[in-house]
C-alpha cells in the first residue's frame, strides 16, 4: 500500500469514530466514480443511524456487489481454453489446465494469503499464470493468453440487469466494491450497467483489498450512504461478510446451475413488486 492509499485509510478509519458520518457528493446521473469528497462531521446524524441499525429498523438505501462470482462468473472453461488458444493441446494437459482454472485465485490465496496481487495489474498477471503454471503444468504461452481472454468469460448472472432497474427506480444507490487489478468498467458498459452505478471501488486503484474495514467504508462514502444504510452482497463470508465490521449488513449468495443467485437482495431492500 502506497502513502496516499495508507492517508486514506487511516483518515477513513478515524472518521468512523463516533460523532462522524461518511459521504461523497450525490451523483444524479448515477455514473462511476473514481473519487470520495472530504468526510464530515454529522453528530446527530451518525447517532441516528447508528441507533436504528442497532435495532434493525435502518433501511437499506445503498447496495454494493462484489464482482466476481457475484454479478458475473466464468461461463464454459472448455470455451475459455480454447479460446485462450488451448484447442490443439494435448488432451492430458487440457485435463491439468481445466482442473486449475476454477478455482485458480482460492489456490493463489491459499498460496500467499493477503490479496496483494489486487493490488497491482502486474502481480494480479503474475499470480494467476503462475498458479496455471505450477499447479496445472500449463505452458507460460497458454497462461498468459488465458488471462488476457479472462474478461472475455465474464457471464452476467441471471437477474443482475432488472435487479439494476428496480434498485435505481427506488432511489437505492449501487457500488461495486472488488478485489480485483483490471479495470471491469468495459465491460459493465458494454452490458448497459456502467450508467446505473454510482461507484465502482476497485482495490488496485484505491490501495486496499477487502476484507480490510476501510475499503467497506470509502464504498459506503463513495455512494453517500452511512455504511448503516447498506447492504454488502457478496460471495465470501471471510471477505465480504467483513463488511459487518463497520455496521453493514451483508448477504453472502448462493450458487446455483446457471451462476449467482441474486433473488435475495430485493426483499431484504424492500423493493415494491414489479
Amino acid at each position: 500500500m502506497g502513502p496516499r492509499a495508507g492517508d486514506r485509510r487511516s483518515a477513513l478509519l478515524r472518521a468512523f469514530q463516533p460523532g462522524h458520518v461518511l459521504s461523497s457528493p450525490a451523483n444524479p446521473q448515477r455514473t462511476h466514480q473514481r473519487t470520495v469528497a472530504p468526510l464530515r462531521h454529522d453528530h446527530a446524524d451518525r447517532a441516528r443511524l447508528t441507533a436504528r441499525a442497532e435495532n434493525g429498523s435502518a433501511g437499506v438505501r445503498g447496495v454494493l456487489f462484489d464482482f466476481h462470482d457475484t454479478l458475473v462468473y466464468a461461463g464454459s472453461l472448455a470455451a475459455w481454453v480454447a479460446d485462450g488458444g488451448g484447442w490443439d493441446i494435448a488432451a492430458d494437459e487440457r485435463e491439468r489446465v481445466l482442473a486449475v482454472l476454477p478455482d485458480a485465485w482460492a489456490r493463489a490465496a491459499a498460496r500467499w494469503p493477503g490479496s496483494f496481487w489486487d493490488l497491482s495489474p502486474a502481480e494480479h498477471r503474475r499470480a494467476f499464470t503462475w498458479i496455471l503454471q505450477e499447479d496445472g503444468g500449463c505452458s507460460p504461452a497458454l497462461a498468459t493468453s488465458l488471462y488476457d481472454s479472462m474478461p472475455n468469460q465474464w457471464q452476467l448472472a441471471q437477474g443482475v440487469a432488472p435487479l439494476f432497474t428496480r434498485l435505481c427506480r427506488d432511489g437505492i444507490r449501487i457500488g461495486i466494491v472488488s478485489n480485483i487489478a483490471i479495470d471491469i468498467r468495459p465491460v459493465l458498459d458494454q452490458w448497459g450497467l456502467l450508467g446505473q452505478l454510482d461507484a465502482v471501488v476497485l482495490s488496485f486503484e484505491v490501495g486496499m483489498v477487502k476484507p480490510d474495514p476501510a475499503i467497506f467504508l470509502l464504498a459506503a462514502a463513495a455512494i453517500d450512504r452511512h455504511p448503516a444504510e447498506c447492504l454488502m452482497v457478496g460471495d465470501s463470508p471471510a471477505i465480504d461478510g467483513a463488511a459487518s465490521r463497520v455496521g453493514m449488513r451483508s448477504l453472502i449468495v448462493a450458487k446455483g446451475d446457471a451462476g449467482p443467485r441474486l433473488d435475495a437482495v430485493a426483499p431484504l431492500c424492500g423493493l415494491t413488486p414489479t
